[in-house]
Parts: structure tokens; C-alpha cells; sequence
């Protein structure tokens, strides 16, 4: 995906279609994956977005496996959606792992960026958020994270309501 990427190659089925049904597969994708963890979904939208939702499958599940990834010591995830003012829906999964100090934040979403502290301790290239990232910009949404050290991480994507 990545050398798609940055070619501008990465393939997008676009389409209209209904966003819970593709955050309740994911969802139930991770809690059979990870029968440990407990994840608590709430909210819906409601809402049609116009994309591809495979590619917004990858980007939900790629938040919720770092959640658990990243907090060894929670069994819980929280996870909720929104609609935002009738025009975005806001997906937010929220952990309680080992959170990112502020000033490492903006870098996240960067190829290869690993946090250094966690970099030793869990395996990975620093390149889903990356990808994530890509495929939320050309949904024409927003993403981001709020966190603190010891308290958990919130990572967050909104993507624009299908307006017909």
C-alpha cells in the first residue's frame, strides 16, 4: 500500500453505502480476533458516506489492533461513533494503554515514525498510521489523536455525510 501510496495508485472502489454496517463488521472482526479484549462499542450514524469501504474497514481496524496492541495491561476499548452536526461522522477509539507524550503526536501519522519508547517494546514498521492517514485524506476527512502518558491514547477520523 505504501509504494501505492506515494505513486497515487493506492485503488479506491468508490462508492455510496451505509457506514454502520462496515463499523459493526470490523468490530466483530477484532472481538473475534482478540476474544480477550472487550470492545465497547456505542453511538451510530445513521449516515451515508461516499468512498470505499473496504479502505475504511482497514483504517478502523488498524485503530482498534494498536489499541490493543499498545495497552497490555487493559482488556477494555472503547469505541464510539458520532454524527457530528448532520455533515461528518466521527469514529474515536479510546484506550487506556501508554499514551504518547504531546510532542511526539503530530508525528504519528508519518511514514516510519515510531514513538522511541514504545519502539523496543512492540513490534511494527510505523507505517499503518501512515496508511491510515492517506486513505482519510482522500476521503476528505480529518484524523488525529489525543493522549497522555500513562492515561491512553484516543484516536480519531471523521469522514464527510453523502449529501445526494
Amino acid at each position: 500500500d505504501t509504494s501505492k501510496i506515494a505513486s497515487g495508485k493506492l485503488d479506491f472502489k468508490n462508492d455510496v453505502y451505509a457506514i454502520d454496517p462496515i463499523i459493526d463488521n470490523a468490530v466483530d472482526i477484532i472481538r473475534q480476533t482478540y476474544p480477550s479484549h472487550q470492545i465497547i462499542k456505542t453511538g451510530q450514524a445513521e449516515s451515508k458516506v461516499y468512498g470505499d469501504p473496504i479502505r475504511i474497514e482497514q483504517v478502523i481496524l488498524n485503530y482498534l489492533t494498536n489499541a490493543i496492541k499498545y495497552s497490555p495491561n487493559s482488556s477494555e476499548i472503547l469505541f464510539d461513533v458520532s454524527l457530528l452536526s448532520c455533515d461528518e461522522v466521527m469514529i474515536n477509539v479510546t484506550d487506556s494503554g501508554i499514551g504518547i507524550r504531546k510532542d511526539k503526536q503530530a508525528d504519528l501519522f508519518t511514514k516510519f515514525y515510531r514513538v522511541e519508547e514504545s519502539s523496543n517494546r512492540f513490534q511494527g514498521l510505523g507505517m499503518g498510521l501512515y496508511i491510515c492517514a492517506e486513505i482519510i485524506k482522500r476521503h476528505h476527512g480529518r484524523y488525529g489523536v489525543d493522549s497522555e502518558p500513562g492515561k491512553g491514547s484516543s484516536f480519531y477520523f471523521t469522514l464527510p455525510v453523502h449529501q445526494p
